[in-house]
């Protein structure tokens, strides 16, 4: 000890080594230099330890500190602490004061506290706007999105990324199967903790923390309330592409708009099939629901089963709850999916499409009806073949609708109100509306047709209003509105094929609607159809339609601009024009030259001349090309069926036209067609034509093929050839032996002959008749001045035909 007092010289040995080191530690944490280097790599750190840590982490894997209740290892203790807490103890000591969040560590509640309460990010990115709560989380951004450099790369694909993590995650999803988290309640598994997390919090507590100020929305999820919140209620896009004008919220799907759009590029290949998509989701739920038999989520209320959890959600509220959360804002339509609700939105409520076909000028709203579009159309491919045929589809959609229709049978969307079942829930909505509902909201703004569909609109419009017809066929002259008219034409007139047969006859049909009409119509006594006022009924919608119009509807819009021809049905005015007014005949047969303004005369022309698919009577030798002229053949000839009866008489008939012209004729005093050269009139066309034919022209175009008889009426033709060249008396008198071969000959005969029934009587005086032709000719005679007849030698004039004959003979012929 020297002299001063409290001062004492120790010699301690010290050894350098240390002395260096804490020196070197101690000016490495006052000036953050880094100076100890990783021997495996770049990296360098500032303290020792840390880089001991970075080197069993990176490099070695080796892992000193087990968690003794799990499998989990740590390279530094304080890590395994930090998972036995959040893993294995429910203690979460530090909560926020300015809300419930509660955690396990008290670095999570700082970062809660700054990022949630006080919006703190001190870190700022050089290069951008982006702001983040951790320095970890800038250095990944920058490598991200303004530099190229992304070190770790895959060893089995050619994928890189800037963070190992990101890494490790990419090879235990895409090539090693791995999913160390399992649920503890069902069988899930996932590779990321915050997935199972957010499995748990979904689908077994329903817990939803995070809710939005603005709506009901919750989300278990902080980051999907923030995307709720950009894409829901503002206006905030901030990624646009550099190819197009597109912008959308969030990053991932602007890469996934680029490569859809722009690149083509599909990484995630199916190795079931050809089919390739974009994301890794949907080529999941493509194996799930093309490839796998496994239906693993089944419908609590129905026999429903789908392998897509979203689509047995779907499934729920469409067709058991009616639960529709997405309102249009502009209308009352709901949707039960968002995008649904965007295509409504797009497709009714905005003006622009900006998707344009590259090979003609149709334009659509949503892209996805554009690939539609140009595959059918534009392209032969149809990828997707039936199993059961040979048909094939562009859509998948399709394909399974059309197995659903022709080959399963099932129809799972049943009409409430009646026995109509359908394949697809848009007929069932279309069917209740045109049927059950009075609401037609679409309305055409040229005259006051309204309509359920808004579709039907259109081409009402189209065909009504303006002559707009973009389709053409191919091989004719043919136009039309609708592109599905034009396939139909095309298939009916220029295509032999004829894929669709009967499986009870020989029938074939190149539209499977003609083959259900020829199964219902044949097969079946099915007749769903009935008119509400009276007992008609049909296999078919349209006839029960033309019938109510015809039938019980007085109103007759369609009116001829050329005569006063009127009709309820649109067609037959298109017929009407066609043929009285025009010289066009477009119908031209295939095997020879008749022409004709009605395509079905042509085929009933067809049928009659060049086919021998002949219906036979099975009483008779009677034979016809048309089903409907049987069943009225053996009506007439070979039973007392006759349901037409008129209101004002007892006259029967087979047929309703006979009956109309019975009405017209016998009950009113319309006679609305005249003759232009005399003063004959008729209530019948066919009258008239007859009448000019056989009196002002010498056109007797029906010749006897046995004799020189010729006539201009075909009927009397028959008649003749029936009485003149054969033996055939069908008709015959039950009370004697007379023969004839004409049904009203025979009832004459028996009125005349065997009852002395005279039931036609002149309003005028007692005459009585059995016959109509001599009632005509006593009112002629004997209460009218008119003398119709003239001869064409003298004045002489005559009431009936056959007197001025008479007279001619007399008095002209035998004079001379």
């Amino acid at each position: 000890m020297d002299g001063q007092k409290g001062i004492m010289e120790l010699n301690i040995p010290v050894k350098t080594e240390a002395i260096d080191s804490l020196n070197k530690h101690l000016m490495s944490c006052l000036t953050r230099e880094k100076l100890y280097q990783c021997p495996h790599c770049d990296h360098k750190t500032v303290q020792k330890a840390h880089l001991k840590s970075h080197i069993m982490a990176r490099h070695t894997g080796e892992k000193p500190y087990q968690c003794h209740l799990c499998e989990y290892k740590a390279v530094q203790l304080s890590t395994l602490k930090s998972h036995i807490r959040a893993r294995h103890t429910s203690e979460k000591p530090y909560q926020c004061h300015h809300c419930k969040y509660k955690t396990a560590f008290l670095i999570n509640l700082k970062l809660h506290i700054k990022a949630r309460h006080l919006n703190e990010k001190p870190h700022q990115c050089p290069h951008c706007e982006y702001r983040t709560l951790r320095l970890g989380n800038l250095k990944p951004h920058i490598m991200a999105r303004h530099s190229a450099e992304k070190p770790y790369q895959c060893p089995h694909c050619k994928l890189k990324t800037t963070a190992l993590g990101h890494l490790k995650v990419h090879i235990m999803a895409r090539h090693t199967g791995e999913k160390p988290h399992q649920c503890p309640h069902c069988d899930y598994k996932s590779v990321r903790l915050g997935e199972l997390k957010r499995h748990i919090m979904v689908h077994h507590t329903g817990e939803k923390p995070h809710q939005c100020s603005h709506c009901k929305y919750k989300a278990a999820k902080l980051s999907g309330l923030k995307s709720h919140i950009m894409a829901r209620h503002s206006d905030e896009k901030p990624h646009q592409c550099s190819y197009c004008e597109y912008k959308t919220t969030f990053l991932s799907t602007l890469k996934s708009h680029i490569k859809a759009r722009h690149t083509g590029e599909k990484l995630h290949q199916c190795p079931h099939c050809k089919h390739k998509t974009v994301h890794v989701n949907h080529l999941i739920s493509h194996i799930r629901a093309c490839h796998s038999v496994e239906n693993t989520h089944h419908c609590p209320h129905c026999e429903y089963k789908t392998p897509i959890l979203s689509s047995l959600k779907s499934h729920i509220m469409n067709h058991h709850t009616g639960e529709k959360p997405y309102e249009c804002p502009h209308c009352e339509h709901k949707s039960v999916q968002l995008s649904s609700l965007k295509s409504h939105i797009i497709s009714r409520h905005s003006v622009g499409k900006p998707f344009q076909c590259q090979h003609c000028d149709y334009k659509t709203a949503v892209p996805g009806n554009l690939k539609s579009h140009i595959v059918a159309h534009h392209t032969d491919k149809k990828p997707h073949q039936c199993t059961y045929c040979e048909y094939k589809s562009a859509q998948i959609d399709q394909l399974k609708a059309h197995i659903m229709a022709h080959h399963s049978g099932a129809k799972p969307h049943e009409c409430p109100h009646c026995e109509y079942k359908t394949v697809h829930s848009g007929d069932l909505k279309l069917h209740i509306k045109a049927h059950f509902s009075v609401e037609k909201p679409h309305q055409c703004p040229h005259c006051e047709y309204k309509t359920a569909r808004l579709n039907s609109l259109k081409s009402h419009i189209m065909a009504r209003h303006t002559d707009d017809k973009p389709h053409q066929c191919p091989h004719c002259e043919y136009k039309v509105a609708r592109h599905g008219s034009l396939k139909s034409h095309i298939m009916r007139r220029h295509s032999v094929e004829k894929p669709f047969q009967c499986q009870h006859c020989d029938y074939k049909a190149n539209v499977p609607s003609n083959l259900k009409s020829h199964i219902m119509a044949h097969h079946t006594d099915k007749k769903p159809h009935q008119c509400p006022s009276c007992e008609y009924e049909t296999a078919f919608p349209g006839d029960l339609r033309s019938h109510i119009m015809r039938r019980h509807s007085v109103e007759k819009p369609y009116q001829c601009q050329h005569c006063e021809y009127k009709t309820a049905v649109p067609n037959y005015l298109k017929s009407h024009i066609t043929a009285h007014h025009t010289n066009k005949k477009p119908q031209k047969c295939p095997h020879c030259n008749y022409k004709t303004a009605v395509v079905s005369y042509l085929k009933s022309h067809i049928k009659a001349q060049h086919t021998e698919n002949f219906y036979q009577c099975p009483h008779c030798e009677y034979k016809t090309t048309k089903l409907g002229t049987l069943k009225s053949h053996i009506m007439a000839r070979h039973s007392d069926k006759k349901p037409h009866q008129c209101l004002q008489c007892e006259y029967k008939t087979v047929y309703l036209s006979n009956l109309k012209t019975h009405i017209r004729v016998h009950h009113t005093d319309k006679k609305p067609h005249q003759c232009p050269h005399c003063e004959y009139k008729t209530a019948v066309p066919r009258y008239l034509k007859s009448h000019i034919m056989a009196h002002h022209t010498n056109k007797k175009p029906h010749n006897c093929p046995h004799c020189n008889y010729k006539t201009a009426v075909i009927g009397y033709l028959k008649t003749h050839i029936r009485a003149q060249h054969t033996e055939e008396k069908s008709y015959q008198c039950s009370h004697c032996e007379y023969k004839t071969t004409k049904r009203s000959t025979l009832k004459s005969h028996i009125m005349a002959r065997h009852s002395y029934e005279k039931p036609h009587r002149c309003l005028q005086c007692e005459y009585k008749t059995a016959f109509p032709s001599n009632l005509k000719s006593h009112i002629r005679s004997h209460h009218t001045d008119k003398k119709t007849y003239q001869c064409y030698l003298c004045s002489y004039k005559s009431v009936q035909l056959r007197t001025l004959k008479s007279h001619i003979m007399a008095c002209h012929i035998s004079n001379k």
